[in-house]
């Protein structure tokens, strides 16, 4: 399941996915998060009352195995501000319900272009403690060309009534994605900044969409553009429930995350010449080279409502 999919029918809601792994879908309420180049931005994420939104506003949907999702609910305007007055929207993703009894589940999907996922489940409770563990493991080669993703992701939670009124969560989730990046395609119209001497060139190496639809730029390729990213989160949620018509919930959590964007760099001599001095770049006209960028975090926070 993909969280755009699930959404996108919602009024006031709009989720856009760009169809590849290397980028995470755009996801706005009400306005709210249209902004966003990368994550989503603006809107708080929450599984089980957890946030999945880190410190510095970023939030990645992938980190959470949707096969282990029971319902999802969006809050818009007013209701939102139950989570902060920093939140344009709320998406609560909630985590399925143990049985009573111990259960055991695999499952096996095949499709075109290359694509498979195993997974393997295991619910239940004992001792009055709930339990959920999964284990996924996803590949596809993509529809387009250099569009490949693996993806493997593993979620554990816990949970228990310490008395009546009362509850106790734990929630550890684990993701580690490696995708390629196709970039875009071209289109009618399309506009560049280069010299009039470049400019012919570069775009003569972006397919249109029109035409070849599975294609990428030179740059894609040159540059091996992709994406490798990791992140692990342990949250812990006590709610305690006071009377019908009051509550408390306390949260907290932390977390690492590792992300690395492999960029492409067209080489463009005559149009910045000496520019970047020895940087290995500037070969001749035309050529391209991947620039890396990473992103290295440890992450801690609390919440009390």
């Amino acid at each position: 399941m993909i969280l755009s999919e699930s959404i996108n029918r919602i009024a006031g809601v709009t989720a856009e996915s760009r169809n590849q792994f290397a980028q995470d879908p755009q996801i706005s309420i009400r306005g709210f998060g249209l902004r966003s180049n990368f994550g989503v931005t603006g809107i708080r994420l929450y599984v089980d009352g957890i946030p999945l939104t880190m410190p510095d506003g970023i939030g990645q949907p992938g980190n959470i195995d949707f096969e282990t999702v029971k319902s999802i609910e969006v809050l818009k305007g007013p209701f939102a501000t139950m989570y902060g007055n920093g939140a344009g929207g709320v998406i609560s993703l909630t985590i399925k319900t143990p049985p009573t009894g111990n259960e055991v589940s695999a499952s096996f999907l095949a499709g075109s272009y290359g694509t498979t996922k195993e997974s393997a489940q295991a619910t239940g409770t004992i001792n009055g403690i709930g339990y959920l563990l999964n284990e996924s493991n996803f590949n596809t080669d993509g529809y387009r060309q250099h569009s490949a993703a693996h993806k493997k992701q593993s979620t554990a939670e816990f949970s228990f009534d310490l008395g009546s009124d009362t509850h106790f969560t734990v929630l550890a989730d684990y993701m580690k994605m490696e995708a390629q990046d196709p970039l875009g395609l071209g289109g009618v119209g399309t506009a560049s900044t280069l010299s009039a001497a470049s400019h012919s060139s570069y775009l003569s190496s972006i397919p249109m969409i029109s035409s070849n639809p599975q294609g990428v730029p030179s740059a894609a390729i040159g540059a091996n553009t992709r994406v490798a990213r990791e992140n692990t989160q342990l949250g812990i949620n006590l709610e305690h429930i006071i009377n019908d018509n009051n509550s408390i919930n306390i949260v907290t959590y932390a977390g690492h995350r590792n992300n690395a964007q492999y960029l492409s760099t067209l080489a463009i001599p005559a149009v910045y010449p000496n520019s970047h001095g020895s940087d290995p770049c500037l070969g001749a006209t035309g050529s391209y080279c991947g620039k890396e960028s990473t992103i290295s975090r440890d992450f801690i926070g609390a919440d009390i409502n």
